[in-house]
């Protein structure tokens, strides 16, 4: 079956993150597979991932001990190899996001709410500032970092981010959309994605939103959903939990609508 990771964001736990989230009531309905890391408050206090440590930020660290756990799982359950893929909120999403950037070839998409790109270089004080202000990023550098390391196309991509949050800024989720677009555009042979924009009205259960969707010969690749009125928040979520807001788009079926079409090439 496929396999999700969700990475939850800090000061939550893993428990509470499924929770909040609903993923696995939507997992047992569609089929799907679910793996909830859980961050240790000896490696972070407030228990958020440390996307900006210099280690997991270049693939490493963190990066390499939540891949151990995929690991883990494909040894001990049927998954498919080419459907997996990752999701996190918060410091959660800026890891899926590494994820996705440096182990492209063992993920089919990820999905990034209300996270950051990759930072270069990468710090703690760095951190503080990109919440506030926003991740500087050289999309050229980090393409040209991408594909002399890599020989296959970085896998789909779905942001998802708040027009209201005041904790992590919307620019980011603009910065991690225009990075992924130049990975594909730099590509060997590649062409110019083509784009197509869509405002969904708000109704009685869901805030409206804004969706831009990248096509690469007719398949999304990347998809980005600016919500409007979210602060930083799970969209959606069961909001008697922190970090959660009730009211949608429900985030985890977007993402779950999302990962459902994507298949990893496996050569």
């Amino acid at each position: 079956m496929p396999l999700v990771m969700m990475i939850h964001g800090c000061r939550e736990t893993a428990n509470e993150f499924e929770r909040g989230t609903r993923m696995n009531a939507i997992a047992a309905r569609e089929g799907f597979a679910v793996l909830y890391p859980d961050q240790a408050t000896f490696a972070n206090i407030r228990r958020c991932w440390n996307w900006f440590e210099p280690n997991t930020a270049a693939g490493h660290g963190e990066c390499a001990i939540l891949l151990e756990m995929i690991n883990r799982a494909r040894d001990e359950m049927a998954v498919d190899v080419t459907r997996v893929c990752v999701a996190g909120m918060s410091s959660g999403g800026a890891l899926a996001g590494l994820l996705a950037y440096h182990h492209p070839e063992v993920f089919a998409a990820a999905a990034v709410h209300s996270g950051l790109p990759p930072m270069m270089p990468p710090s703690a004080a760095a951190a503080i500032s990109a919440m506030e202000k926003g991740v500087k990023v050289d999309a050229e550098a980090l393409a040209d970092a991408y594909w002399n390391t890599h020989e296959v196309l970085p896998p789909a991509l779905l942001v998802l981010h708040g027009d209201e949050d005041a904790r992590v800024t919307e620019r980011n989720a603009t910065s991690l959309v225009r990075l992924w677009e130049r990975l594909y555009e730099s590509a060997p042979l590649a062409r110019e994605l083509d784009r197509e924009t869509r405002d969904v009205p708000a109704d009685e259960h869901a805030r409206s939103y804004t969706r831009t969707d990248l096509l690469r010969d007719g398949r999304i690749v990347i998809r980005g959903v600016r919500i409007h009125g979210l602060a930083h928040a799970w969209s959606g979520g069961d909001a008697e939990l922190p970090f959660n807001d009730a009211r949608g788009p429900d985030a985890s079926a977007m993402i779950w609508r999302f990962f459902e079409r994507q298949v990893r090439q496996v050569e």
